[in-house]
């Protein structure tokens, strides 16, 4: 009978039930420690989401860094332990750590009935040695080995994560109906609020350099007493205000005075918060060169196209003439709508073509 014979088959059967009570342990904690990470993943995302009013950029940015966090719960809890391996010789190894009593005899039989085991060795202490090794292993309790009581430790934490998450379904539907709509299939809908703001205009508002602009706020619902503004400067960083109702109630009127650069803001107001509005700034218009092509009838057999400076003295006409007017700045077209006449100065209009009768 040969060295690997003489291990009884049943110490091969409790190691190979061993193997897979471990594997079911580790994938049972690796699982734990996944729901632990969706559901904090929702009720991180949701409260952020509900409070900031975040817009779809934002809210895909947010559930891209959850689902990383999952993926990495999932890699080092349960795909990367998996990974370890299981052979019988790692098994004897965990068998023996657990019943000290063993010595090394269980792992030295296996070493010993396996290929080369027995070089150096002599044959009557090996077949002594897995002979003691296999009457041993009958005492085996693959169960005893895994470590079930921190394991059912650790279920507590997804079971009462579950737990919070299903009540808190149950009891806001609502809220988490549109939380899904928002963040996992990305969608614009909003949350109900006790306050509803709105601003007229934007979400850009454009200012010449060095005028005012005023921003009127108008909250419907719950009237919160006062408004805050949430602004961002260039070069002053983030500035708030608060800005108290006006004469009207729900209406909240705030002024920037003398407006030299661009800067961003927010409002917010009880439980509402609007989303970004944009103050771009923009130059007087100057116009600081003028030219244009005149085209006279055709009955005055006259050259086509005579080009002229707009910019000074009189230009002469004649009924049935078209003017092609053009500024350097923009180069659009600038054409008289109507025949001069008198000491009146006719109008100028963008894009227009009129012919003079």
């Amino acid at each position: 009978m040969s060295l690997e014979e003489m291990i009884s088959p049943v110490v091969y059967r409790k190691l190979a039930k061993l193997r897979w009570m471990l594997r079911a342990h580790l994938i049972g904690r690796g699982l734990c420690w996944l729901i632990v990470a969706a559901s904090a993943a929702v009720f991180i995302t949701l409260a952020i989401d509900y409070s900031l009013g975040l817009d779809r950029v934002q809210r895909a940015l947010i559930m891209a860094l959850a689902v990383g966090g999952m993926l990495y719960v999932l890699w080092r809890f349960l795909v990367r332990p998996l990974r370890v391996p299981m052979d019988d010789q790692e098994l004897a190894l965990v068998v023996e750590d657990h019943y000290p009593q063993f010595g090394d005899r269980l792992i030295s039989s296996l070493q010993l009935a396996g290929p080369g085991g027995l070089v150096g060795a002599s044959a009557a202490m090996a077949g002594r040695m897995i002979r003691q090794g296999s009457a041993m292993a009958e005492d085996i309790r693959a169960g005893d080995v895994v470590n079930r009581v921190g394991t059912w430790k650790l279920a507590s934490w997804p079971g009462g994560a579950l737990a919070a998450l299903l009540a808190l379904t149950l009891w806001q539907a609502d809220i988490m109906g549109l939380w899904f709509q928002r963040n996992v299939l990305l969608a614009d809908v909003p949350y109900p609020r006790q306050t509803y703001l709105s601003i007229a205009g934007g979400p850009e508002f454009k200012v010449i350099r060095g005028d005012s602009l005023t921003v009127e706020v108008t909250a419907e619902g719950v009237i919160p007493p006062s408004v805050s503004f949430h602004m961002r400067f260039p070069g002053l960083g983030k500035v708030t205000e608060t800005v108290p109702s006006g004469a009207e109630r729900g209406v909240y009127s705030k002024t920037f005075e003398n407006v030299s650069d661009a800067f961003e803001f927010r409002v917010a107001g009880n439980d509402d918060r609007t989303g970004k509005f944009n103050v771009i700034v923009v130059d007087p218009p100057e116009l600081v060169d003028l030219r244009g092509i005149k085209r006279a009838p055709d009955y005055m057999n006259l050259p086509q196209g005579e080009a002229f400076d707009a910019g000074v003295g009189i230009i002469p006409v004649w009924p049935g003439t078209r003017l092609f007017l053009a500024d350097r700045n923009n180069n659009r077209i600038l054409i008289w709508n109507e025949l001069p006449t008198g000491n009146t100065a006719p109008d100028l209009v963008l894009g227009q073509e009129d012919f003079y009768t």
